[in-house]
């Protein structure tokens, strides 16, 4: 993870010592926190104008005064050859960034040659990432997660003390609920395993934070082998392009389950009326994979059908159980609509604010487990 706090420090260092004199402009080497701040603007204007991005970036050993002095040579080379346009500054302590506006990935390359024709010696190892297509590429791929390098192109909101009051939080309440719901999540269990084949726990491949690919844990609500090209086509239809003349009906789809699907099991019905399937995912936050709070981890193939201002849902912050459009929206939102809200969480991510939408969770869970009480026949039909 790189920090966001280094300062213009090393090369300020070595100016003082510089034999060889240089035309090098100091004050156009950004410091982290500046550099930072302007490739996520400049990751906006991409989204918004579907134009390319890249980024350019080069390690040093800050800790050593040879490739200090090596490093401010590599600085003065990067401000003769950048363009008026590009923007040269710290990702942090011993890194060197280039953001390079509408450059494609063998834009980017070729500024890597041409900066390889004048470095006389100086060996530094330059790589590029390519946004929105290397960050893509990567999670289609369902293997690693994205490198810090394509994940700083998102803006990182929590701090360090907030995020260890929300791992603590996140520790405790998913503690204490399934200390208090095992009786119930043991039930739970059994009667899945009695009413239709297969195991009690649906284990299903999800993407958390950077990408990182992890392994969600629910209580199985479909029959065994269920096919998941219906699920795949749905997907497909709220998310991706609606073909020709269905734009405006496309517009109106919202993101609800296929809880009338006939893959469903008359157990499984009821348990996601009242969320009792998510329970296991309790232990994913104990492990740390999700938090209490956080937007939807996606199933890796719904990433084909994103856009690129999507992504920034599932790379900012860790994914959650519950979030900020299902408790805003009742989930009856449409997918553009939930990653609004999703990015307007992580914009105004606080303690305060997960605290206020586990409490309306809550409330929602103690009012659909009433409505079962009073009329349990709507839920086995589906109208709840």
């Amino acid at each position: 993870m790189f920090r966001t706090n280094a300062q213009a420090v090393p090369f300020a260092q070595v100016q003082a010592r510089r034999p060889y004199g240089g035309d090098m402009r100091l004050e156009d080497t950004l410091s982290a926190e500046l550099f930072l701040s302007q490739l996520q603007r400049e990751r906006r204007r991409s989204e918004r104008t579907k134009g390319p991005l890249s980024l350019a970036v080069f390690r040093y050993d800050s800790g050593n005064i040879n490739e200090l002095a090596a490093a401010d040579r590599l600085a003065q080379h990067l401000h003769r050859i950048k363009r008026d346009i590009d923007v040269v500054g710290y990702i942090d302590v011993g890194t060197i960034g280039v953001i390079l506006l509408d450059t494609n990935a063998e834009g980017a390359q070729r500024f890597l040659l041409r900066l390889s024709t004048r470095l006389n010696g100086l060996r530094f190892l330059g790589t590029t990432f390519t946004f929105p297509d290397n960050i893509f590429d990567r999670l289609l791929s369902g293997v690693d997660a994205c490198s810090p390098e394509q994940s700083i192109f998102f803006d990182r909101t929590n701090g360090c003390l907030q995020a260890i009051a929300k791992r603590l939080i996140d520790i405790v309440i998913a503690s204490t609920v399934l200390v208090l719901c095992a009786p119930l999540m043991l039930a739970t269990a059994i009667a899945v395993a009695m009413t239709s084949p297969g195991p009690a726990i649906f284990r299903q491949t999800r993407l958390g934070k950077d990408g990182t690919p992890l392994v969600m844990n629910k209580f199985r609500s479909m029959y065994q082998d269920a096919d998941e090209r219906i699920h795949r086509d749905h997907v497909a239809k709220l998310i991706g392009d609606a073909p020709d003349g269905e734009d405006e009906a496309n517009d109106k789809k919202t993101w609800q389950k296929l809880d009338n699907d006939p893959r469903i099991t008359p157990i499984g019905r009821i348990i996601r009326n009242l969320k009792i399937d998510e329970l296991p995912q309790l232990f994913n936050v104990l492990k740390g994979d999700l938090s209490l709070v956080g937007p939807r981890p996606p199933i890796p193939y719904e990433v084909a059908f994103y856009q690129a201002w999507h992504l920034g849902r599932i790379l900012a912050v860790k994914p959650g159980i519950t979030g900020f459009w299902q408790i805003e929206s009742g989930g009856n939102v449409t997918f553009d609509d939930m990653v609004r809200m999703d990015l307007q969480y992580v914009a105004n991510a606080s303690i305060l604010l997960d605290l206020k939408i586990l409490y309306r969770t809550a409330a929602v869970v103690v009012r659909r487990a009433i409505a079962f009480i009073v009329s349990p026949g709507a839920f086995r039909n589906g109208s709840c």
